[in-house]
This record gives structure tokens, sequence and C-alpha cells, in this order.
């Protein structure tokens, strides 16, 4: 399992590491990494064109149709894992 959590500071609290603690209960074979990056400020923040998002939406589309690059579930496993939080 791998997952990105993307956080501002302020939402560094005890209780979420205690969720993140019972969440992964039981198992040391997971690892948590914390990264600190500054988010770019407004000016310098890259617009997407038009093109560029169709370009981007049909490449997903492909990408699902071909199954590559997809993460998919079962409702059980999402049912598991949504009781666990």
């Amino acid at each position: 399992m791998e997952t990105i959590i993307k956080i501002r500071p302020s939402e560094l609290t005890v209780n979420l590491l205690e969720k993140l603690q019972y969440l992964l209960k039981g198992n040391d074979n997971y690892e948590i990494t914390i990264q600190v990056a500054e988010k770019p400020s407004a000016p310098f923040l890259r617009v997407e064109t038009d093109e560029e998002a169709k370009e981007r939406i049909d490449k997903a589309i492909q990408n699902v149709e071909k199954g590559e690059e997809v993460i998919a579930f079962s409702f059980d496993e999402f049912a598991r894992l949504s009781k666990s939080l």
C-alpha cells in the first residue's frame, strides 16, 4: 500500500497521528515518510490550457480503457478501510 496525504501544517495534530497509528495498528511492515515542501506562490502556478486539459483527460480515459495506471478496489475493501478510519 502506498498513499500520499497532503496536509497543512495546522492540520498536523496528535489526533491525526493517533488515527494513522490506529489504521496501521499491528503491522510493523509499513513505513511513514514525512516530507515538507513549500507550495509555490500563486503567480508561479502554471495554468493548464484547454488543449492541455483535454489531452490529460483523453490520456486518463485511454489508461482506464487499457487498464493501465488504474487503482481499483472492491466495495468490500472500501468498506473495510472506511470502518477503520
